[in-house]
């Protein structure tokens, strides 16, 4: 049984995470210049093939990253917890990701109602993080969100019917915190540096949030 562990979670809101998470897990494409260095960084990767009980995927990506989220078209009596690959091979402890509470998306007529992801966990600088997800009995397995043919992700979610049952997908979301400048510093919360700690609380502009978007 894996060890349950309070996670670093950075007190971002359930309203922080709607504005930056899932309009960008609805339409990752881009639809502006290219990102700069001093940007946050977001890497989507489905999470396949997940049935009831515990499941534990493995996921990398060659640019460090340093929080991780789940997004899905219903997270509804499902956990996660997420561990980081430190840079001796070694595996950090684990965090749990904690859900957030959501209604159906504001202005989209048959959005699901109930939790569509989780707060951003701070693991640290890494590229690699395992993930353990917990689903309930008999939930049906997770499949890649569909795709248009623009070649765009879908919404992640449709109008359930009895013709069209709901999708189930779930996605690790890999934030990647800008480049600081010179005259700033993005500290490591407390909390990941001495356990039993309370977290640091880290600025939207610490982290890269667009300040405008309030």
């Amino acid at each position: 049984m894996l060890p349950r562990r309070p996670a670093p979670t950075m007190l971002f809101t359930a309203t922080l995470a709607t504005v930056v998470l899932l309009p960008w897990a609805i339409d990752p494409s881009p639809s502006g210049p290219p990102a700069r260095s001093t940007d946050t960084q977001l890497h989507q990767q489905p999470l396949v093939g997940l049935a009831g009980g515990v499941t534990i995927r493995e996921v990398t990506q060659p640019q460090p990253f340093s929080l991780v989220a789940l997004t899905g078209g219903d997270l509804t009596d499902t956990t996660a917890r997420v561990r980081a690959k430190r840079a001796d091979g070694s595996w950090g402890p684990w965090y749990e990701a904690e859900t957030l509470e959501s209604s159906a998306v504001d202005g989209i007529p048959g959005s699901p109602r109930g939790p569509r992801g989780t707060d951003p966990v701070f693991v640290g600088k890494t590229t690699t993080v395992q993930i353990a997800v917990s689903r309930p009995a008999g939930a049906p397995v997770t499949k890649a969100p569909h795709s248009t043919s623009h070649g765009k992700p879908d919404l992640g979610y449709i109008p359930a019917t009895a013709e069209q049952p709901l999708p189930q997908n779930i996605s690790a979301v890999l934030i990647s915190p800008p480049q600081a400048p010179a005259d700033t510093q993005w500290t490591t919360p407390a909390a990941v540096l001495v356990p039993g700690r309370p977290p640091s609380i880290i600025s939207r502009a610490q982290w890269g949030a667009d300040e405008s978007m309030r």
